[in-house]
């Protein structure tokens, strides 16, 4: 664990194969947790039997070798040891993660969102029946995903036998557990995720009305792949998204 200060936590979760440090790699926060004042918290998967560190989060993903394992418990505890040592705000708890990371958020709102208030999906998606899904409380979503993905779709797709949905309904899925407001608005700001990409290639598509002050958003990333070159501001923009700045 890293930690710095008290106030909100920030919890990364990597994508398949990946260590807790890449995924801190991709995603570039610890510098502006660190300058926010907020604890910051690596979490580390299981290995599998060729060595390769997962979170089972959904059946599309990525618990391929069927070994016993409670990730959801096990961050859950992570949390809770945290919180007993820190002062920490309830309603501050990010948990992030990309590509089975951000499946593995996802699974943390759905069942322990007691402990979390909100999650960051990075090229991630929700379990693929909504019915799976059956959050304590309201919890704030933010999708972001590249159109471009050819890894986890954002049209939706399958690994395997098993599908999981797109990014438009991994977050209207949330809309509806949130009691957001039934139809979408596409936002007129636009926002440069990809440092690859000229200009403000992301669309923001949001659910307004959402229960207890929560919000649900989808970032498009225009022509972007699974492992987007994010640009320096995406920190800080995730993070007040996520908090509920500005």
């Amino acid at each position: 664990m890293i930690a710095w200060s008290w106030r909100s936590r920030w919890a990364p979760c990597g994508g398949f194969g990946s260590t807790a440090d890449e995924v801190d790699a991709v995603l570039g926060m610890r510098d502006e947790a660190e300058r926010r004042g907020l604890l910051y918290v690596l979490a580390e998967g299981t290995p599998d039997d060729g060595g390769r560190l997962f979170w089972d989060a959904t059946e599309a993903c990525c618990n391929f070798f069927g070994p016993e394992v409670d990730d959801a418990g096990h961050l859950a505890d992570v949390l809770r040891t945290v919180a007993e040592g820190y002062a920490v705000d309830p309603d501050g708890v990010v948990v992030a993660g990309h590509s089975n990371g951000g499946f593995m958020a996802y699974r943390m709102a759905c069942e322990h969102a007691d402990l979390v208030s909100a999650v960051v999906s990075l090229a991630g998606a929700m379990p693929a029946s909504a019915d799976a899904c059956a959050p304590a409380r309201p919890v704030s979503v933010l999708q972001v995903h590249g159109t471009a993905d050819s890894t986890i779709r954002y049209e939706g797709g399958s690994n395997g036998p098993f599908p999981y949905p797109s990014a438009r309904d991994s977050v209207g899925a949330w809309a509806r557990l949130d009691g957001c407001d039934a139809e979408p608005a596409t936002e007129p700001r636009a926002l440069d995720v990809e440092e690859s990409q000229p200009g403000a290639e992301t669309s923001v598509t949001t659910y307004g009305g959402c229960d207890d002050g929560t919000s649900v958003t989808l970032w498009s990333v225009e022509g972007a792949e699974h492992v987007p070159d994010l640009a320096p501001g995406f920190a800080g923009a995730v993070l007040d998204e996520a908090l509920g700045v500005g």
